[in-house]
């Protein structure tokens, strides 16, 4: 497992903690956009101005703009950079879910993670699904992977595969008789860990 794997797990969120850090990482976000954005009017209001006297009258000389233009460049570098740094914490907050939190999350896209339990290639069901069980084992189950006939070729032998290991899989969390899954189309939405 990598150190990114490690730090991703280990930023699991419950629902409520989730919202209120990112509320409040927004709020910072565009508190400093917003001065950001005063900064570069009053800035560009005063440039426009060429009344020499009113430059002498405020102190400003041609090497004082200067200097202000590179402030007002470092202010938005800076800004920028905070700016990128907290989104990609939201992104990192969001990265992943156990499966019982999946039944909070239906609608939404997620990463859900936990061990595969039990699996189940259903032959004789419309479609031929494979069943990943998460966490819970089948008639129990808390949260289901469905890999669909027409796709498990691309999958090669997911029985196999993931029984008994840690995965987390990125899809849209939807129900099913009142338990969660994800249609996993694609072998590069299921990690093993």
């Amino acid at each position: 497992m990598s150190h990114r794997q490690v730090a991703l797990q280990s930023l699991r969120f419950d629902g409520k903690l989730h919202r209120t850090v990112t509320n409040h990482i927004r709020s910072v976000a565009d508190a400093l956009l917003v001065i950001v954005s005063r900064d570069l009017r009053i800035h560009r209001r005063t440039s426009i101005l060429d009344s020499a006297a009113l430059w002498r009258r405020l102190g400003w000389t041609e090497q004082r703009d200067q200097e202000d233009d590179m402030i007002c460049r470092q202010t938005r570098i800076s800004v920028t950079l905070v700016v990128v740094v907290l989104w990609s914490a939201v992104g990192q907050a969001q990265a992943s879910i156990s499966a019982a939190e999946a039944k909070d999350h239906v609608g939404e896209k997620a990463t859900i993670c936990g061990e595969v339990i039990s699996t189940h290639y259903a032959a004789r069901s419309r479609g031929n699904p494979t069943f990943l069980n998460i966490d819970k084992s089948s008639p129990n189950q808390i949260f289901t992977v469905v890999i669909w006939g027409r796709d498990l070729p691309k999958f090669g032998d997911p029985e196999d595969t993931y029984r008994g290991k840690h995965v987390c899989v990125t899809g849209k969390i939807s129900l099913y008789r009142r338990v969660p899954e994800v249609v996993a189309n694609e072998p590069s939405q299921i990690k093993v860990q």
